[in-house]
């Protein structure tokens, strides 16, 4: 699918020399894509280069299902696309990397958020309000 993954492009391919082709354009587009979906070793986008839009939410497609989590665990940075996400009480969701970590919840459901998520220290930007942890 278009933007899941980041490509770098060498310098070579754009200088003033370079022809224009359809693999370069389409690396443009598709990282586009992937920099907002934060593909792995694509630019971290501030939420505040974002204009804010009133009466726009986005609250994905459900394409990963129902996210259940029953254990405290780190998962990868990424955007979620779930039917229902369920964080049992006790549980903390936190992510693996150490700087620029982020989790993203698009739910189309129910979120119960009975545990917490925590980011601290991640370098991301918070929820609502500015927090990194939410319980």
């Amino acid at each position: 699918m278009a933007g899941e993954n980041w490509v770098n492009i060498p310098d070579s391919d754009i200088d003033t020399d370079s022809a224009v082709t359809q693999a370069l354009l389409t690396a443009f587009r598709d990282n586009l894509l992937a920099a907002f979906r934060g593909a792995a070793g694509a630019p971290k986008i501030g939420l505040n280069a974002l204009p804010a839009q009133a009466g726009y939410l986005y609250l994905g497609d459900g394409s990963d299902g129902a996210l259940n989590y029953t254990t405290t665990q780190n998962v990868a940075s990424r955007e979620f696309n779930c039917t229902s996400l369920d964080v049992k009480l006790g549980v903390t969701l936190g992510c693996t990397e150490n700087t620029d970590g982020f989790l993203i919840y698009r739910c189309t459901g129910t979120a119960t958020i009975d545990g917490s998520i925590n980011l601290i220290g991640k370098g991301s930007i918070g929820g609502n309000g500015g927090f990194s942890t939410f319980g």
